[in-house]
């Protein structure tokens, strides 16, 4: 084209011709995100019985593949990674929120639950005491009782038969 003397046309042709790898790229990020998200959205709807959990698991893989589709062809980049960081943020942020909802009732039962073990802990430590120190004071009242009798320190029978 340069020989036409047109070289505005054979500029924007190199450009497009660099630009290629990149499109196929592109095309390939959307191509395989396709097929996970559809293999991850069979997997989740089989476990989890949910076409919910399916859906969004599906057009969540999706929509990541589009944003690493547009930084890979160089659109606005400056523009993609903070609208995707802001997305990504507010669905993590709308899943934190659904999960602190809707686990609230199952958070103040294991309170409850971990404060009724505490008091049943509490009353065994107390109980236990109590045996011992009864178990204590018994030796104690049997050791006076059965020195009373020969003179002898409780200690000194127990060093006679060992020797």
């Amino acid at each position: 084209m340069d020989t036409l003397g047109i070289s505005a046309i054979s500029d924007v042709l190199a450009q497009f011709i660099s630009y290629i790898p990149q499109i196929i790229a592109a095309i390939l990020i959307l191509v395989l995100a396709t097929l996970l998200a559809n293999f991850v959205a069979g997997i989740v709807r089989g476990s989890t019985g949910s076409n919910v959990a399916g859906s969004v698991a599906q057009y969540g893989i999706i929509v990541f593949a589009a944003f690493a589709a547009l930084t890979q062809l160089g659109i606005a980049p400056e523009l993609i990674a903070p609208t995707f960081l802001i997305l990504l943020g507010g669905v993590a942020l709308a899943a934190a929120i659904a999960f602190g909802l809707g686990g609230q009732g199952v958070a103040q039962q294991m309170v409850e639950d971990g404060y009724e073990k505490g008091g049943e802990a509490k009353q065994q430590v107390q109980q236990q005491q109590e045996q011992n120190q009864q178990e204590q004071g018994e030796q104690q009242s049997d050791s006076s009782e059965s020195t009373e009798g020969n003179g002898e320190k409780p200690g000194a029978r127990r060093l006679r038969r060992e020797y």
